[in-house]
């Protein structure tokens, strides 16, 4: 029912865009926006990365640093689901560059786990593990113990991966 209200709307968004005029920037991508989100929900990640790509290359600023921050975190997301990992990397970068302004450590947390399991599925184990430690420092931070329990597990699991045994059993 949801999937079946959510391809609606992502239909009329498509149409919506057909209406305006190239001059109506912002509104097409206030449209290219929603039309990725849409079809992210759909879980039809290759539309939902065209249409996040099509609202980058708008060019159009968004209005506040926060929803720009998302929709980093989402072009990122989108990127990493089609395997397109040295494209996603920056993404999240841009996503965490945000952070030092918005100052929300949940969600700095969540980036930076974002890229270190970007890095290991694309087998770059070390790199991973120096994301996974990032991110262990800021749930120690922010005493998330759960968050460090299963972030140390990840990086004994990535260090092992990469070769380095005998570091990752300090884990």
């Amino acid at each position: 029912e949801n999937s079946k209200t959510i391809g609606l709307a992502v239909d009329e968004y498509l149409t919506a865009l057909s209406l305006f005029s190239a001059e109506q920037k912002k509104e097409i991508s206030d449209l290219l926006l929603n039309i990725g989100n849409g079809y992210s929900a759909l879980g039809n990640h290759e539309k939902s990365y065209e249409f996040y790509r099509k609202r980058l290359e708008a060019g159009v600023a968004f209005d506040d640093q926060m929803r720009e921050a998302l929709f980093y975190e989402n072009l990122g997301n989108a990127a990493s689901r089609v395997a397109r990992y040295a494209e996603a990397a920056p993404y999240y970068l841009k996503a965490l560059s945000y952070d030092k302004k918005i100052k929300d450590s949940p969600w700095e947390l969540k980036i930076t786990k974002e890229m270190a399991l970007l890095y290991q599925e694309a087998r770059d184990y070390l790199k991973a593990a120096e994301y996974f430690s990032q991110a262990l420092k800021i749930a120690e931070e922010v005493n998330m113990a759960e968050a460090r329990a299963v972030i140390l597990r990840n990086i004994a699991y990535n260090l092992y991966h990469a070769g380095k045994i005998e570091e990752g059993i300090g884990y």
